[in-house]
């Protein structure tokens, strides 16, 4: 299948998702997540999250990142950490070169890609940008805080969203 995908899209640069197997080295079209599960959940926890565990998600799931209980919150295509494509149709995250996404293709590769037409099989007719929230606190507080549902940094110690989080 990467063949087939590095044939129609010769631009892209597929990402080894999972390790060096002897027969398929540097294999990464897989099934175990999604465009969604990768760039909306996989990316909360950490660049070095194993792909081990599957995480397939479909587009409500992604939407509770930023509406229910938000974990990112819209942006600027400047300060965006996802692209949230056609509505929901796709999911990719941006990278430090501006039109250049990083995105999973269905069951097929994790690719670097351009923002074309023809450097991906997802067209781009509409984007929101969402970027993920992130607080710290930097001093000691006597009044109550209220914050955003997202990350909150103490110290080096995070705490993430879905979590009740009380300070004395």
């Amino acid at each position: 299948m990467d063949d087939d995908y590095a044939g129609d899209y010769p631009d892209a640069v597929l990402q080894t998702t999972i390790p060096d197997l002897p027969n398929y080295p540097n294999l990464s079209s897989t099934s175990k997540f999604n465009c969604h599960g990768y760039a909306w959940h996989m990316y909360w926890l950490g660049e070095d999250h194993e792909f081990d565990a599957p995480w397939n998600m479909n587009t409500s799931e992604a939407t509770n990142y930023f509406t229910n209980a938000p974990s990112y919150k819209a942006c600027s295509e400047a300060e965006a950490d996802i692209w949230w494509i056609n509505g929901g149709s796709h999911s990719a995250l941006a990278t430090e070169t501006p039109g250049i996404l990083l995105s999973k293709w269905g069951i097929g590769p994790l690719a670097i890609h351009g923002t074309g037409d023809l450097d991906s099989p997802y067209p781009i007719e509409s984007v929101t940008y969402y970027k993920k929230c992130v607080y710290e606190a930097t001093s000691a507080f006597d009044s109550d805080i209220t914050l955003d549902h997202c990350k909150v940094q103490f110290n080096n110690t995070i705490v993430y969203n879905y979590v009740d989080l009380e300070i004395e």
